[in-house]
């Protein structure tokens, strides 16, 4: 290879490595700062959303949406209904109904604001996806005909796409840095997830799963470290992880058929899960990531938030 090009190639490269500039480059130009492009993208979805979002006619199902929205509005809701899902969304389209008037385009508002704020998500996941990861994933968001269009669609779709991806984004702070303000975040959001579809169920069991796999990590970190078999407090043992699993499986369902049985399968359910989350919050994962909590703050809190799934289960 000729020298000059050499040189050339090994001062790009030096450049675009440079000291204090996070900037993404491609083909040899550099980006702008992935902050302002995420931004830029946030704003350009809030537009698509938005504009004339009213002129289509509505689909049958937004219709429902919209008009349980307006009884709520008028004092005639009668109640959660699980045909329909769960009520949050009617409260909170009821809300825009008495600030900006009852029309279909204020009915499809709630989407249109989850599906634009879902745009800016992935920028609080820029450090497992990487710079270009982020802008990638943003702009996708942005333009994805099927987000596009389901974020002008007066149902729970938009609403649950960003409550989902938020639970996760919170989950994975606090993987890094453990605070209560994180957890209480989570917990507030897989709540407004249960509030608006039930299916929040099969994302809440998914993550339970991971949960218990890093219960399942610490106490076996603990134990082989306190035995002086390991210094590493960190490494997995499958074995343990398996049998953790499969002991948290069979509670499940125990849980299940117990709930099945008595036809309160969803609040058992629910109080199950919210322990197993709660008690990995609470106590695991803070100690594995080196930092420990204040076990007076947090049992009450989980012993409060099982009371309270418990009487409204059963009330």
């Amino acid at each position: 290879m000729p020298a000059g090009l050499s040189t050339k190639s090994e001062a790009t490269t030096t450049e675009t490595v440079a000291p204090g500039d996070d900037r993404l480059v491609i083909a040899g130009v550099r980006m702008p700062r992935t902050g302002p492009l995420v931004v830029l993208f946030l704003a350009l979805a809030l537009v698509l959303r938005l504009w004339e979002l009213g002129e289509r006619p509505f689909h049958h199902d937004e219709s429902l949406d919209a008009w349980w929205s307006w009884r709520f509005r008028n004092g005639e809701y009668t109640g959660y209904d699980p045909v329909y899902h769960g009520p949050l969304r009617f409260y909170i389209t009821a809300g825009f109904y008495e600030l900006f008037g009852e029309t279909d385009a204020v009915a499809r508002l709630f989407s249109a604001l989850t599906g634009t704020a879902v745009v800016g998500l992935p920028w609080f996941l820029r450090r497992e996806l990487g710079r270009a990861g982020t802008i990638a994933a943003a702009a996708a968001l942005t333009v994805s005909p099927t987000m596009l269009y389901y974020s002008r669609f007066g149902r729970e779709d938009a609403q649950m796409v960003f409550l989902t991806l938020l639970a996760m984004v919170l989950g994975l702070s606090y993987l890094r840095s453990p605070r209560a303000l994180t957890a209480t975040g989570l917990t507030f959001t897989l709540a407004c997830s249960f509030a608006i579809k039930e299916s929040t169920y099969l994302f809440g069991l998914l993550l339970a799963v991971f949960m218990l796999i890093i219960l399942a990590a610490q106490f076996d970190a603990q134990n082989r470290v306190a035995a002086g078999t390991e210094a590493d407090a960190n490494k997995l043992n499958p074995a343990f992880v398996s049998a953790t699993l499969v002991f948290a499986s069979a509670g499940l369902t125990v849980v299940a058929v117990i709930g099945h049985l008595s036809g309160e399968l969803f609040p058992l359910v629910a109080i199950y899960m919210a322990a197993l989350a709660a008690f990995v919050l609470a106590t695991a994962l803070p100690r594995i990531r080196g930092r420990h909590t204040d076990p007076d703050y947090e049992w009450p809190s989980l012993i409060n938030a099982i009371t309270a799934i418990g009487w409204r289960g059963w009330s």
